[in-house]
């Protein structure tokens, strides 16, 4: 299992558990967690300046390289 960052319907980069092959992945909530919807992601994988690749899942439009580094330095993603 990878860690990815995910962006976009109220996502900002919080970090969850993806098989490592998929290119989409669909979050489907729990019912502990019932403010969260099911969303479709796109994934990606972003190098970062020194070179780790992390996998990124957005929706809607893909997000911006600072805000990527920022969820990096805030969520400690592990990279790939």
């Amino acid at each position: 299992m990878n860690d990815i960052m995910l962006f976009g319907e109220g996502w900002g980069g919080e970090v969850r558990k993806i098989e490592p092959h998929l290119w989409q992945f669909n979050f489907i909530p729990t019912p502990a967690a019932p403010h969260l919807r099911e969303v479709m992601f796109t994934v990606l994988e972003y190098v970062s300046d020194d070179g780790d690749i992390y996998k990124v899942g957005y929706t809607g439009k893909e997000p911006f390289a600072e805000d990527i580094r920022e969820a990096i330095f805030r969520y400690r993603p592990n990279p790939v």
